[in-house]
């Protein structure tokens, strides 16, 4: 016979794992937030080893360097000058800096590659520094003399520290804020993410525990990054209002960050102004009454790991002399609803410039990418099909780059023109100023075996050779 608990019971051990769930989180909050703090240190330790190598070489007293050469090696390896100094050195820290996954959780979305490539570099030349301080305080005579041990001493400390106007130029950590926010944020349902947006630090995270927020219109002006907690486990919804964008990043020379939310229910998803620098990861931008993106002024934005789908009239808009860079992206079933036009994926106008690889495009209603005025568009590698006019549409000063894609099963024409030929057969209208008279080139691109063809409306423009194949082979995308 089954033993029945009284639902007191089950109640209270519900609140008590419920209790340990949330100390659990807390505790794993404050741990983050304990190892940013040290990273900042371990950089200030490494600007001021800096500091004392450069002091020391400019010093003419043998005493100045032995001593500042003792007191970087202590910060270097502290077992190496005293072996009663404990702590883990700034060459151990580097090391094992790429195994704290809790720590990498904080590293700026756009810069954690790079950082995990370049640590191995920045371990080297501390190692190379430590060294040469073995060097200098064994022999300080020798080799030369101390000066040119100094000048490389100086030098392995600069090449590990990078400098702030470009600490990535080969392994450089000068600029710590650039990896690591200076304040972190907490935020739960309930919690106004306009209000934390205004109240937060430049170069500081606001971390969304899951849930649903609702946001209209929220101006992020400044250098800061908004995200989905790293201990959440379910979505992050920002939910707009159908008149508003929900989100709208602007500011001359900021750099905004969004990873892991999704976006929703506003007129536009995020709307780009100004001179801001924006990186968008693994987010999805969905079912905005407009638009999901759309890129303004001189705005420049990467997007890498995003889906932007089920926008009513297009995916993204890029205009103006804004610049885009997608990569691994679905651009898919925008332009459906409440559209008497037909919708895009992609429309690109003006002097934009867009670069589109290992992407998909798919299922947009009327095209897949739209370019018009003198906009740059660039395509690799991606798969482009099931629109229901054409998979690309080129007008005017267009320049249009593609190769090694696929592009396949749209509607009227997989690849197309404004030209007097094919458009007045597709709908009778002819505007003469909209005619293609651009640039096409690109190689290696490969479409369906169609009974008569290729399917193309270009008019009499001529393809750059093998710009396109036709392929039966079971490898084919279709």
């Amino acid at each position: 016979m089954k033993r029945r608990y009284p639902v007191t019971v089950l109640l209270l051990v519900l609140c008590v794992f419920t209790g340990i769930a949330k100390d659990d989180v807390a505790q794993r909050r404050a741990d983050l937030e304990h190892d940013v703090a040290e990273f900042h240190q371990q950089v200030e330790q490494l600007e001021f080893a800096r500091y004392l190598a450069r002091t020391a070489l400019l010093s003419p007293e043998p005493a100045d360097h032995r001593a500042n050469t003792s007191a970087i090696q202590g910060f270097l390896d502290p077992g190496a000058t005293d072996e009663n100094r404990t702590g883990p050195g700034l060459i151990r820290w580097i090391q094992e800096v790429s195994t704290n996954d809790q720590l990498l959780m904080a590293v700026w979305p756009s810069k954690r590659e790079s950082f995990l490539r370049n640590h191995e570099q920045i371990a080297t030349y501390l190692s190379l520094a430590s060294q040469v301080c073995e060097e200098i305080l064994r022999k300080p005579e020798s080799n030369g003399g101390p000066d040119l041990h100094l000048q490389q001493l100086y030098a392995y400390l600069t090449v590990a520290l990078g400098t702030v106007a470009d600490p990535f130029s080969l392994a450089g950590l000068a600029d710590s804020d650039a990896l690591l926010p200076t304040e972190i944020r907490w935020l739960t349902p309930g919690d106004s993410v306009e209000e934390a947006v205004q109240a937060i630090a430049p170069n500081g995270v606001i971390f969304l525990d899951e849930g649903e927020y609702p946001v209209s219109d929220v101006v992020i002006d400044k250098s800061i990054w908004l995200a989905r907690s790293p201990f959440a486990k379910k979505q992050v919804r920002l939910i707009g209002l159908r008149e508003r964008p929900v989100l709208r990043l602007q500011g001359e020379g900021t750099d905004i960050e969004l990873s892991h939310l999704t976006i929703t229910y506003g007129r536009i998803g995020v709307q780009m102004d100004g001179g801001v620098s924006s990186f968008i990861s693994d987010c999805m931008i969905r079912e905005n009454r407009l638009t999901g993106i759309v890129a303004s002024a001189t705005a420049i934005a990467t997007l890498v790991d995003t889906q932007i789908r089920s926008n009513y009239t297009s995916g993204i808009r890029c205009q103006d002399s804004s610049k885009l860079f997608l990569l691994n992206c679905h651009i898919s079933f925008n332009g459906f609803a409440g559209s008497l036009s037909p919708g895009q994926g992609i429309r690109i106008s003006d002097q934009a410039s867009i670069s589109i690889q290992d992407s998909l495009l798919v299922g947009n209603r009327g095209y897949g990418i739209y370019a018009n005025g003198n906009a740059s568009v660039s395509i690799l590698e991606s798969l482009i099909r099931y629109h229901q006019h054409s998979g690309i549409h080129v007008q005017q000063s267009t320049h249009l780059n593609v190769v090694s894609n696929y592009i396949a099963l749209n509607g009227y024409a997989d690849l197309s023109s404004f030209n007097p030929d094919c458009f007045l057969e597709q709908s009778g209208m002819w505007n003469p100023d909209l005619a293609f008279r651009g640039e096409l080139t690109g190689a290696g691109n490969i479409t369906y075996n169609y009974a008569d063809g290729p399917r193309l409306c270009l008019g009499d423009l001529e393809l750059p050779p093998d710009f396109i194949t036709v392929e039966t082979g079971e490898n084919t995308p279709w």
